[in-house]
C-alpha cells in the first residue's frame, strides 16, 4: 500500500532500537456470538485531554473485565508486543490529541466490527487484526489508493484476484464485507507462517509485499545485524504503518480514552440472505423499509443499480430486515422489472446494450449468451431501474457525484420565488441532476415550503499528492495515477511546455 485514505495523517519519525517489555501473563478466552453488531446511537465525545501528562499504556497490562462491549473484549485479547518505539509514542500521542477521530471510527466500525472480530477469533489470530481497517481505510467501504487499493482491507486488484475476490463490471469482492474479511485475513495469516509467527514482519509484508521486506531480512543477515522489523531497512511508510496499529492498540488500552468511546454491543448487526435471482436496489430498499444508502452501506461490493444477473448471491442486511423482504417476496415475487427487446434484421448486440445504457457483458450475462449471433424474431431481456440513475446513490456510475465520504445529503426548503435553476446555481450542481435527485421534471414548477433534497459536496474524487522525484515527468506521472496530461495540467495551473522541479508537490484527483 502507499497511500491509505485517512482523516488523520499521521507523520512518524524513523526508527530507532526500541525497548522490550516483559511477556504478558496468560489471558482468559473470550466466549463470543458467531454473527455480526446491531446499531446503537452514537454518543458524543467530549474528553480534555492533556497529551503530555498521559503514561503510554500496556495494552496486554490493561485490567481484563467481562464486558458486552465489544471494543473491551478486543482490548482484552491483544497479543501483540508493546513496543516502546518512538515512532510508536509519537503516533500515540497524536492519537490522544485527535480523541474525535476514534469517535469517527466508532460510528463507521459499528456495521462491520462484530463480524470482523469474530472472523479473527474464529481464528485464534491476535485481536489487533481487527483494528486494522483503522489505518488502512479508517472502516471506510469505499476508500481507494492512488495504487488501486479498495475496501476496508485495502486490497490490490492483483492480490485480490490471487485470492480469490471477483472483480468485474457488476461486483467488486475487494469491496465485499464477507469476502473481503476472508481474503485479508488468509492473506495475513500466510505471511504469518511465511515470517514464522513474527506479527510485525507479517504486518510490514501486508504493507509494503512479502518480497519487500524478505529482501530487507536477507541484508541484514549479510551484515549480521538483526532481521526483527525494527532493525529492517523498510519504506518510510511502511516503518510507520505498524508502529500506527500499536499505537491504536495503546491508546484503546488507556481507560480513559476506553471509556470516552461509546459501547459498542457484542451482537450481530447484519444476517444474510440468499437471492436467487437479480435485484434492483431500489425495489430491495422498498421492500426491507431501509434507504438505498444503507444498502449500498452493507453491500458496497455492487457496482451498479442492480446486483448481477446470476442464480444465487448473498445480500447482507441489518438485523430484522430479512424477513420484511421474505414477507414481500411472497407476494411480489420478482425485484426487478424486465422490458422485452424483439430482435430485428441488422441488429446487433452491441447496438441494442448501447441502446439501453448497458455494457455488452451486461446484457449478454442477462440473458445468457455466450456468443455474438441473434435470430431475428426472437427476444432479449432488458433489465429496467425502477428509479432514476441518481437515486443509485454509489453505484459506479453516480458515485462520481454523490460519494459517501465527500457528499452529504441536505434539505433545502424552497423559497418563494426558487427555481430549479436558482437552487442548482447556489449549490453549484447542475438542474439535471437535482431534478434526478428528487424525481420531478426540470419544468416543474416549485411550492415553497416544500424540501427538495440536495447532494452537498465534491465530486466522487480524492486528492492525491506526489512529490516530484528524479526522472519524473508529466506523462510519466499521468500514466502512473492514469489521468491524462493534460487534466496534470489543469489541477495545478501548469502552462503548457512549463517544467516541473525536484521536491514540487502536485495535487492528483483519482476516481473512488
Amino acid at each position: 500500500m502507499i497511500y491509505k485514505v485517512l482523516p488523520l495523517a499521521l507523520i512518524l519519525s524513523a526508527c530507532s532500537t526500541p525497548q522490550r517489555l516483559p511477556p504478558p501473563p496468560n489471558k482468559p478466552s473470550v466466549e463470543i456470538q458467531v454473527l455480526e453488531i446491531k446499531t446503537q446511537a452514537a454518543k458524543q465525545l467530549k474528553i480534555a485531554v492533556n497529551p503530555p501528562s498521559l503514561s503510554i499504556p500496556d495494552p496486554k497490562s490493561a485490567l481484563k473485565t467481562q464486558s458486552n462491549n465489544l471494543w473491551q473484549l478486543i482490548v482484552n485479547d491483544f497479543r501483540l508486543p508493546n513496543t516502546q518505539h518512538p515512532n510508536t509514542t509519537r503516533a500515540y500521542r497524536k492519537f490522544t490529541k485527535h480523541p474525535e477521530y476514534f469517535k469517527n471510527i466508532h460510528d463507521r466500525a459499528t456495521p462491520y466490527l462484530f463480524h470482523i472480530y469474530t472472523e479473527v477469533k474464529r481464528r485464534n489470530l491476535p485481536s489487533e487484526l481487527a483494528l486494522l481497517p483503522v489505518i488502512e481505510s479508517a472502516f471506510l467501504p469505499y476508500a481507494y489508493s492512488h495504487g488501486h487499493a479498495a475496501g476496508l482491507w485495502q486490497i490490490i486488484p492483483a492480490t485480490g484476484r490471487g485470492l480469490g475476490l471477483t472483480q468485474n463490471a457488476w461486483v467488486d469482492e475487494r469491496r465485499d464485507i464477507l469476502a473481503s474479511t476472508d481474503a485479508a485475513l488468509t492473506y495475513l495469516s500466510q505471511l504469518n507462517k511465511r515470517f514464522k509467527g513474527d506479527w510485525l514482519l507479517t504486518l510490514a509484508a501486508y504493507n509494503a509485499g512479502m518480497g519487500t521486506v524478505a529482501r530487507a531480512i536477507k541484508r541484514n543477515k549479510r551484515k549480521l545485524r538483526p532481521t526483527d522489523f525494527w532493525s529492517l531497512d523498510l519504506p518510510k511508510e511502511t516503518r510507520n504503518y505498524v508502529p500506527k496499529l500499536l499505537a491504536v492498540a495503546q491508546y484503546l488500552s488507556h481507560p480513559r480514552f476506553l471509556a470516552a468511546l461509546p459501547e459498542l454491543p457484542n451482537k450481530p448487526f447484519f444476517e444474510r440472505i440468499k437471492l436467487s435471482q437479480q435485484a434492483d436496489l431500489a425495489v430491495l430498499a422498498q421492500a426491507t423499509h431501509l434507504s438505498i444508502e444503507q444498502i449500498y452501506q452493507l453491500n458496497p461490493s455492487i457496482k451498479k443499480w442492480s446486483t448481477a444477473p446470476q442464480k444465487t448471491q448473498t445480500i447482507l442486511l441489518p438485523i430484522g430486515h430479512t424477513a420484511k423482504l421474505r414477507q414481500y417476496l411472497d407476494k411480489r415475487p420478482q425485484l426487478i422489472q424486465f422490458k422485452k427487446r424483439t430482435i430485428r434484421s441488422g441488429d446487433t448486440l452491441s447496438a441494442i446494450a448501447k441502446q439501453n445504457h448497458m455494457s455488452l457483458a451486461a446484457l449478454k450475462q442477462a440473458n445468457g449468451i455466450k456468443g455474438h449471433y441473434l435470430r431475428v424474431g426472437k427476444s432479449l431481456k432488458i433489465p429496467q431501474r425502477s428509479q432514476p440513475q441518481a437515486f443509485y446513490t454509489h453505484s459506479d456510475r453516480q458515485r462520481p457525484t454523490t460519494n459517501l465520504r465527500l457528499a452529504k445529503k441536505h434539505k433545502y426548503t424552497i423559497k418563494s420565488g426558487d427555481s430549479l435553476w436558482r437552487i442548482a446555481r447556489k449549490y453549484d450542481v447542475t438542474v439535471k441532476k437535482l431534478a434526478a435527485w428528487n424525481q420531478i421534471s426540470r419544468n416543474k414548477t416549485l411550492k415553497p415550503g416544500k424540501k427538495l433534497v440536495v447532494w452537498v459536496g465534491k465530486s466522487g474524487k480524492s486528492a492525491l499528492q506526489h512529490t516530484v522525484r528524479k526522472g519524473d515527468s508529466l506523462d510519466r506521472i499521468s500514466r502512473k495515477y492514469r489521468v491524462s496530461v493534460s487534466s496534470l495540467r489543469k489541477w495545478n495551473n501548469l502552462r503548457r511546455g512549463g517544467y516541473i522541479h525536484l521536491g514540487q508537490k502536485l495535487k492528483i484527483l483519482v476516481k473512488i
